[in-house]
């Protein structure tokens, strides 16, 4: 493991001083590191290991168990770890698919599946929330804006849309999070799904809807963990915002766009407000993608949902204009 790993925090020896004499070279002391710190790099390691395996209860009591012995470390900051501690706590209740399906009804089980995995995702928010301002080693800008959107994404993933909304439009006036271009493009998107499951519209259907599902059923197994990379994030989370994404990126097919048309018209009709509201965070999150120079090589999500939205706007008009023809006599 690289001695850049947040996982550690080493007393680094300070640098000797001596005296200003001509020709002398100070030395440089390496920060050592005890036998102690290296079981905790090898419990870390075994860990990610447990999380790379498939999801059992045998595993699950393991994964928890070589957190438990994390955490009673004293040397480790267990605010750096938060990604790893979600994906523990994803883990946390699983059981023996062969062993939870003997003797059941296949509907009572998928029920159970989805109380289990919305119980699972309140308890990874509420881990979130409390490593949200806590931060010590890794507390730039960066990871600030990576915390809330776990946070975020955990509350959706729970079912708790609404409230998800609502804790991501508080913290997006403040700084970073406001100059944040994916936090915008969140909102945008947590409002959409706001509205359709206020007014009860179906979710753009997409042939990735089946995928969808069953990695909602396979979110507890991380196939690759990067838990430094920016760009890491738990099943779950990329489960919740599947369809849309997804539905806005099968603009190849005829269907695709027809679905995408029918479900933005939908709630735009039955929820004006959530829907100017999505408009308008993705109208900033393309506002910034222009002002930051960085983001110039990045996907522009903001304007392809607001292409989007357009389209269909465009194509809910034609289709009223040809209803009046047709019934003008």
């Amino acid at each position: 493991m690289s001695n850049f790993s947040p996982l550690l925090n080493p007393i680094h020896v300070p640098r000797p001083t001596a005296p200003s004499i001509s020709g002398f070279v100070p030395s440089t002391l390496t920060p050592s590191y005890s036998i102690r710190h290296a079981h905790m790099l090898r419990l870390h390691d075994v860990l990610l290991h447990l999380l790379s395996l498939a999801p059992s209860r045998t595993n699950s009591e393991q994964c928890l168990r070589a957190w438990y012995l994390l955490a009673q470390c004293h040397q480790l900051d267990l605010t750096s770890l938060y990604r790893l501690g979600g994906l523990v706590l994803a883990r946390s209740g699983v059981v023996d698919t062969e062993t939870s399906s003997h003797g059941h009804d296949e509907r009572d089980d998928d029920d159970e599946e989805d109380e289990r995995v919305k119980r699972v995702a309140r308890m990874r928010a509420e881990w979130y929330k409390a490593n949200l301002t806590s931060g010590t080693q890794r507390d730039d800008a960066t990871h600030k804006i990576d915390r809330l959107e776990e946070f975020v994404l955990a509350l959706a993933s729970s079912g708790q849309s609404a409230l998800a909304l609502e804790e991501l439009q508080s913290y997006l006036p403040a700084h970073p999070y406001h100059d944040s271009i994916q936090l915008h493009v969140l909102e945008g998107q947590l409002a959409l799904l706001v509205a359709q499951s206020l007014s009860g519209g179906p979710p753009p259907h997409t042939s990735s809807s089946s995928s969808s599902l069953a990695a909602k059923r396979t979110s507890s197994r991380p196939h690759h963990l990067d838990l430094d990379s920016d760009s890491s994030s738990s099943s779950d989370d990329l489960t919740f915002s599947s369809w849309l994404t997804d539905g806005a990126s099968s603009l190849s097919t005829p269907i695709g766009d027809r679905a995408t048309y029918r479900f933005l018209t939908y709630v735009a009709s039955s929820s004006p407000i959530l829907y100017d509201q999505a408009k308008e965070a993705f109208r900033q999150a393309s506002r910034l993608h222009r002002k930051h120079k960085s983001a110039a090589t990045l996907h522009d999500e903001g304007t392809r949902w607001l292409n989007l939205m357009t389209a269909a706007e465009a194509h809910q008009l034609k289709r009223s204009k040809q209803a009046i023809d047709i019934n003008s006599p």
